[in-house]
């Protein structure tokens, strides 16, 4: 679901240097946490404002809150990198970037009010807040509830890639990934050559690897009785 053009606040000069959107830490898995991320950088393009870096998060029980492991952003992903390469489109500032701390409107998600959340519920939560509410006399707009990021599918997924293109692994995680990606492909070469395939197949220019191990910790919690959730 797209928000209709009048509802978008982006000027002709890009995004707004000196009005933010603050989104809280994020808590799922580093995959999870991406997404999270871009739905927080093209919220801040909705309202025409630029994304205070949110912590990322090292922790896997990410409902162990009080035990999260706050990772900063640009530990894990290079900050000038991302704006430079998405300059007008969307914006990363650091929180020392905000001179103002006094003038924060708390933008709070549908389900905190205690209602059954929905797309539509909640893009017109968003709306009202835009129409209604006083966001343009305050210097950051916080996001709040127990939903974090907000507005999830409002937008195209090209926008989706538009972000994730932006984000370029520093050279520590970096090298630590590629020798990953090299044990991957000379245990492939080798079981290939094992099974008399040869190596005929050209080599794509980048491989992910997501090991989910975040469900079978979960389900292992149920069978200890340590969660009431279905």
């Amino acid at each position: 679901m797209i928000l209709d053009r009048f509802m978008l606040l982006q000027s002709d000069e890009g995004i707004h240097r000196v009005k933010f959107l603050e989104a809280r830490q994020l808590v799922w898995g580093l995959n999870n946490q991406k997404i999270a991320f871009a739905r927080a950088c093209l919220t801040a393009r909705m309202v025409n404002r630029t994304l205070l870096m949110p912590s990322l998060s090292a922790s896997l029980f990410y409902k162990e809150t009080d035990s999260l492991q706050p990772v900063s952003f640009n530990d894990v992903f290079w900050f000038e990198r991302f704006n430079s390469l998405r300059e007008g489109f969307i914006r990363l500032a650091h929180y020392s970037d905000l001179k103002n701390r006094t003038r924060v409107y708390n933008l709070r998600a549908v389900e905190a009010n205690g209602l059954k959340w929905t797309v539509e519920r909640d893009l017109e939560r968003l709306k009202q807040s835009i129409i209604n509410g006083p966001i343009e006399m305050h210097d950051v707009i916080r996001v709040a509830g127990k939903i974090p990021f907000l507005w999830h599918d409002h937008w195209p997924v090209k926008d989706y890639a538009r972000v994730f293109e932006c984000l370029v692994l520093v050279d520590e995680i970096s090298k630590e990934a590629d020798k990953v990606v090299s044990k991957i492909r000379r245990m492939g070469r080798q079981l290939r050559s094992e099974a008399g395939e040869g190596s005929s197949l050209q080599l794509a220019p980048y491989v992910t690897v997501h090991i989910n191990i975040q469900w079978p910790c979960y389900a292992y919690s149920i069978a200890a009785g340590e969660t009431n959730d279905p």
